[in-house]
């Protein structure tokens, strides 16, 4: 019985010998599922990281504007006009290199943080610069932002949405919000600046 118990224990030895070289490490599909997910994880993040947000677009867009303003106010510095009212200065400036890098004026743009258009318009003794397809939170965000006191003096109207709005204090949301409706990317402002 003894031999019996020995040759048992033996067999069980082996099978277990043999289950544990079989159980080392992980099989090609496991690993590959395991790479699979990390690598999904990895690239959603990814996304959310890049993508810029609303509020930096607004941000920059605001950046830019300046840029503009300065840009063109030194192009015409002691000219008597812009130009005839409504002509578009765009290619003009963008000769002149008045258009930030990150506008991409190069690539067929001047292009918004939104990737609309960006017109500069001569209004004889004046400028407007037309910045179009904005979404709705970043139209509200620039009227409200390009407004403010730390806004350039020379800023005399917008034009949020065909609805034209005098500037002689910061514009606020309930201005802002009701006219910035357009669904989607859809909205347009047209700031009048001095040429001061």
């Amino acid at each position: 019985m003894e031999n019996m118990t020995n040759i048992d224990i033996a067999q069980k030895g082996r099978v277990t010998q043999k289950w544990l070289n079989r159980q080392r490490g992980f099989t090609l599909i496991e690993l590959l599922i395991v790479v699979l997910f990390i690598g999904t994880f990895v690239g959603i993040m990814w996304n959310r990281q890049s993508a810029p947000t609303e509020g930096q677009r607004q941000s920059q867009w605001s950046t830019d504007l300046m840029a503009i303003v300065g840009g063109t106010r030194k192009k015409f510095i002691g000219a008597s006009t812009t130009g005839a009212a409504g002509t578009d200065i765009t290619s003009q400036l963008v000769g002149a290199g008045v258009f930030p890098g990150d506008m991409a004026p190069s690539a067929g743009g001047p292009f918004n943080p939104w990737n609309g258009a960006v017109n500069v318009l001569a209004a004889v003794t004046s400028f407007q610069v037309k910045s179009t397809a904005m979404s709705m939170q970043g139209c509200i965000d620039a009227v409200i932002e390009d407004t403010s006191d730390a806004a350039d003096i020379g800023l005399t109207n917008i034009s949020i949405n065909g609805t034209s709005v005098p500037v002689t204090a910061q514009i606020g949301l309930g201005v802002a919000q009701p006219d910035c409706n357009g669904a989607g990317d859809t909205n347009t402002l047209i700031y009048t600046f001095n040429m001061r």
